[in-house]
């Protein structure tokens, strides 16, 4: 149970933080799956394709919550390590993706949910490596 207090504690400080990024995003994904509007935006699965990493990442940060605590700095860590590549593999997918479909109907959007994946992700690596390493600034 204290694992799931660690991961919500995570999604919280990351929310005080950028809740107007995760708002927008929200907003677009679920504009994306309404029906009537449809067919005014790309395809919904972009948009969660996109969020699905950075998500991993704070589950992943807030399951490993003060693991590093006691190891000597100068050491790479795999929990890290691991939190590291996620960060940038959310950053590649999104802008990877922005580029694959920028022939879709309304391609800025997707572009614009890039840049705030992207933004999204940089709060919860910050946030995640210090859950991990349990060093605030």
């Amino acid at each position: 149970m204290e694992k799931l207090y660690s991961i919500a504690t995570v999604w919280v400080i990351i929310w005080r933080s950028v809740w107007p990024v995760i708002i927008v995003l929200g907003l677009i994904a679920a504009s994306a799956s309404f029906p009537p509007w449809r067919r005014y935006f790309p395809q919904p699965w972009l948009f969660l394709a996109m969020f699905i990493l950075p998500l991993i990442g704070i589950v992943w940060a807030g399951g490993f919550w003060a693991s590093e605590q006691s190891m000597p700095v100068s050491d790479n860590h795999w929990r890290s390590n691991l939190h590291n590549i996620l960060s940038v593999l959310s950053v590649v997918i999104a802008f990877g993706l922005a580029f694959w479909f920028r022939k879709v109907r309304r391609a800025w959007l997707v572009f614009v949910c890039a840049i705030f994946v992207v933004l999204f992700t940089l709060a919860a690596w910050l946030v995640g490596a210090m859950a991990i390493t349990n060093v605030w600034l």
